[in-house]
């Protein structure tokens, strides 16, 4: 029987670094890279951009077909491969009604530090404002928590302890889906990062990220921050004081 494995993690927050790794693994099938994005997201296959890729697909009241979903992927997965991998960021937002529909489902949640995550997405612009960015952090970071919470089938790790303890990770991630047998650290990662330029191996990028950080664009994101400590201290974060 093949075992559903969907990353729930927010966007820029080491995604394709994860579906990279779980690549060097000959029991993962994930998603070729299509289209506009080539993100290798199941939100924007052919045949599910129109459901998934959706402009309003962050919010949570959207619902999708899920069964339709279902049959459109077994098309794009190779069904030999006994680990079947999605990583559509939007899918941490619905969870817990892919769960019912993917049988059996395994869930790998992961956060990224917030004022790593909000450079790259005001710097490219996804986001208008830091304290927009700062607000998708949060409304990210509470539905991660009810994931942590409800899910039968996850695992837990942050973007910092896959970087700085990674073989502690694959070793958790190896008793979790014990037919992933060997995980290739030390390969080339070509996912996009503030470098430009592909990287040996794991490597923690947030300080990089987070010196780019203005006075004034941190005192913004802390507007949001302040009064959501609670979630800072849930995941190990804390406020930058400037």
């Amino acid at each position: 029987m093949n075992k559903f494995v969907f990353l729930l993690a927010s966007s820029l927050s080491g995604t394709s670094i994860i579906k990279e790794l779980f690549e060097t693994s000959d029991a993962v099938s994930t998603f070729l890279s299509q289209g506009k994005f080539g993100t290798g997201e199941g939100q924007f296959l052919d045949k599910t951009k129109n459901i998934m890729g959706i402009d309003n697909r962050w919010n949570p009241e959207v619902k999708f077909d899920w069964n339709l979903i279902k049959k459109i992927f077994l098309d794009y997965w190779n069904l030999e491969k006994p680990i079947l991998f999605e990583k559509s960021p939007p899918n941490l937002l619905r969870a817990e009604e892919i769960e019912k529909v993917f049988i059996p489902a395994y869930f790998i949640i992961s956060i990224r530090n917030p004022y790593a995550q909000i450079e790259g997405l005001y710097r490219r612009k996804w986001i208008p404002s830091p304290t927009a960015a700062a607000e998708f952090w949060v409304k990210c970071a509470k539905y991660q928590i009810k994931n942590i919470n409800t899910l039968k089938n996850r695992l837990f790790f942050s973007y910092e302890d896959l970087t700085d303890n990674t073989d502690q990770v694959l070793k958790k991630i190896r008793e979790f889906i014990p037919e992933i047998t060997l995980l290739n650290k030390e390969k080339i990662f070509n996912s996009h990062n503030i470098t430009g330029q592909p990287i040996k191996g794991l490597v923690n990028l947030n300080t990089r990220k987070i010196n780019l950080l203005t006075s004034d664009v941190i005192k913004d994101i802390n507007i949001v921050l302040k009064p959501n400590q609670d979630l800072l201290k849930y995941f190990g974060y804390k406020l930058i004081e400037v």
